[in-house]
């Protein structure tokens, strides 16, 4: 238990209120402070301060500085006027309205810390909506410089293409000119003597494959483009010759012979791909077997809807043959649970339920589990203590114990310092908790033949529970059997 200090030095003003707390020797860093509008409370081990105050400060224009071996407070009033004395006389407040109204100062601090903690995350909410405006802003306008550079850039694109459009236009016009002027000047004549070499060059009874197409050379005259397959070149000469006589017939039809001449043409020019490579492509195919008849698939599938079934009956035969199993499934994958703190718990309800049952090894294997998903687990470790009572493992009921009260202390001390109403509402839970550690642990020690061990182990636990008749009884037999 901390030794309580019940000694300050207090001052005070109309507005504000001064309060020195020594130290007693302990260093600064060890001391844990808590203040409200109605109370204040410093934890420095061993030593505890806590105080009432008469009337209500603000907090938030109050401080507390640790150094020179004590705390200072200084306090802001809520209403300036001059107290006279810094906490209620002792007959003021009966226990209950000391209670109340503490309750009601942590109430009211704790609904100020609420609303700082909201008034922080608006303001920082706030504070990263406007730096992603800003962000959004700097990206508008990257994007915008940049949209701009690219329609530039295109513009400038688009305006040397034109330029190289009317240029290659005016180029094709100039070159175009000569051409036509030659067209023009083809004559009559010259088209009928092409029409009569029309029959000597495609005369299929001599068996020979020519054909001429004509073209207009830049002198606005004709050329021949021939082309031999099965004559000669003096037979070449003689179709010339013939066309160069033949000038006296007009009826040609120009458009025919330029359409067949480049028919004629477009065979030559226009060869066929030659055939591609004949090959082989093997294709394996698995062999099927037997195809089952639909009466076939029908059977099967009853068969396989029936072994399910079977599977189905074995599966919850087993799981009601390992309820009590202490490796059964829940066990063994405690992590399928969602959360570590659920997966503890239900840990240990297995645990309890094993123990009903008398089955203590797969009790001792829950709690072990459970421990080892939460070292921290007061009841889990109590619990495991007696299972190793009940199988004759009495070193390990010790150590169980052992540890099971150095948590449940840490435990109360923390809430001690966390919230003193709370901790003292939970000392009456506390203690019998600690009550049953403590005898579990001498009945171990007892039957180790550590009587001496176990007297004082009882005697701790009739000091937490002094109205407990049975722990007086137990201790007095355990007083007689150290005697003899």
């Amino acid at each position: 238990m901390p030794l309580v200090v019940k000694t300050e030095d207090f001052t005070e003003t109309a507005e504000r209120v001064f309060v020195s707390v020594p130290l007693n020797g302990v260093h600064s860093s060890k001391a844990d402070i808590y203040a409200n509008d109605s109370y204040i409370k410093i934890n420095f081990p061993p030593f505890f301060y806590e105080t009432d105050l008469l009337h209500q400060v603000d907090t938030e224009d109050s401080e507390a500085v640790v150094g020179d071996g004590c705390v200072k407070f200084n306090l802001r009033k809520v209403e300036a006027k001059l107290w006279g004395s810094l906490k209620p006389d002792a007959g003021e407040l009966s226990a209950e309205e000391m209670k109340t109204r503490r309750a009601d100062a942590f109430k009211r601090d704790q609904e100020r810390v609420e609303k700082q903690k909201k008034e922080k995350a608006i303001k920082k909410r706030e504070e990263h909506y406007r730096l992603i405006q800003e962000q959004l802003n700097v990206e508008r306008a990257e994007k915008a410089k940049f949209e701009q550079a690219r329609l530039e850039e295109q513009r400038a694109a688009e305006e040397g293409i034109q330029q190289w459009k009317d240029a290659m236009a005016s180029k094709k016009c100039v070159e175009a000119t000569p051409v036509r002027n030659a067209e023009r000047a083809i004559s009559s004549k010259a088209m009928s003597n092409v029409a009569k070499a029309d029959s000597a060059i495609f005369d299929t009874g001599k068996g020979m494959l020519f054909f001429a197409a004509l073209s207009v050379n830049g002198d606005g005259g004709i050329s021949a483009v021939e082309e031999e397959t099965n004559e000669s070149n003096t037979h070449k000469t003689s179709v010339e010759e013939s066309i160069e006589e033949s000038e006296d017939d007009d009826d040609i039809d120009m458009e025919a012979i330029k359409a067949k001449v480049r028919k004629e043409m477009d065979k030559l020019n226009g060869s066929k791909p030659q055939p591609r490579e004949t090959g082989t492509i093997n294709f394996n195919f698995t062999s099927r077997g037997l195809i089952p008849t639909s009466t076939a698939r029908e059977s099967e599938d009853v068969k396989w809807v029936h072994r399910i079934n079977q599977a189905y009956e074995k599966d919850a035969k087993s799981r009601r043959d390992n309820l009590f199993d202490p490796l059964s499934v829940d066990e063994k994958n405690p992590e399928s649970m969602n959360s570590t703190g659920m997966t503890a718990i239900f840990l240990k309800d297995k645990g309890n339920a094993f123990f009903k049952t008398g089955n203590y090894q797969g009790a001792v294997n829950a709690y072990t589990a459970a421990l080892d998903l939460d070292p921290q687990f007061s009841s889990c470790l109590s619990n495991r203590a007696v299972c190793h009572l009940k199988l004759g493992a009495y070193n390990e009921c010790i150590q169980d114990c052992t540890a099971a009260l150095s948590v449940t202390n840490q435990e109360h001390e923390i809430l001690s310092d966390r919230d003193p109403v709370a901790a003292m509402s939970a000392k009456p839970a506390h203690d019998a908790a600690q009550v049953k550690v403590f005898v579990r642990r001498a009945a171990a020690l007892n039957l180790l033949g550590r009587v001496a061990d176990a007297v004082k182990d009882y005697e701790r636990a009739i000091a937490l529970d002094p109205r407990n008749d049975e722990l007086k009884e137990d201790l007095a037999r355990l007083k007689e059997q150290f005697i003899v």
